[in-house]
């Protein structure tokens, strides 16, 4: 668990705690230094952990982190320019990571994979509508025989808005029926 208290607020460390032994410290994270919002996600099946956030120049970017070692980056990724505060989720079936800011219409989505560089972009979700939160739906709702690989929720002002990723046809008819993935040589569709 991470988290920034008043304390470190101004600190370029944030502390990572274990929730199981009651808030100790377990070690501090060299984080984005900004004084914007920085989004921490555990890639559990990975062993990984993505901080989306702010650099001085105020350049977003991803950084990757061993758990075990938190004093060195694995790897940065870079995002497009935009002021917006990002959020990112993971979908551990998949290892596709999104990456969405506050205020944009875009989604980024990523592979997560486990060795370097880490991340591989996939193809973006294109928007004009603005969104004030994202969240994945449970893997129940999703519907495997059209290899629908999971489905999120929108909140775009005062309505939600589910949205559906795919693999593409011409992907599926490669592949076993079993075997509805999503490698970064996949290009995702999405519907609404």
């Amino acid at each position: 668990m991470a988290y920034v208290t008043r304390e470190h607020l101004h600190d370029e460390q944030r502390p990572l705690t274990d929730s199981l032994t009651l808030g100790w410290i377990l070690q501090d994270v060299l984080d984005h230094n900004s004084p914007k919002s920085t989004h921490i996600a555990w890639l559990g099946n990975l062993d990984k952990i993505v901080a989306a956030g702010f650099d001085k120049g105020s350049e977003r970017s991803i950084y990757v982190y061993d758990p075990r070692n938190l004093s060195d980056k694995l790897h940065v990724q870079k995002l497009p320019a935009s002021s917006s505060i990002m959020h990112v989720l993971h979908d551990e079936d998949t290892n596709v990571m999104l990456v969405a800011g506050k205020g944009d219409g875009n989604i980024l989505m990523f592979e997560a994979v486990d060795t370097a560089p880490f991340l591989h972009e996939l193809n973006e979700f294109k928007s004009k509508t603005p969104q004030n939160g994202i969240c994945l739906l449970p893997k129940g709702v999703v519907n495997v025989m059209n290899c629908e690989i999971f489905r999120l929720l929108k909140l775009s002002g005062t309505r939600v808005e589910p949205i559906r990723f795919e693999v593409p046809r011409s992907v599926r008819e490669q592949q076993s029926p079993s075997s509805c993935t999503a490698p970064h040589s996949v290009r995702l569709r999405s519907n609404r």
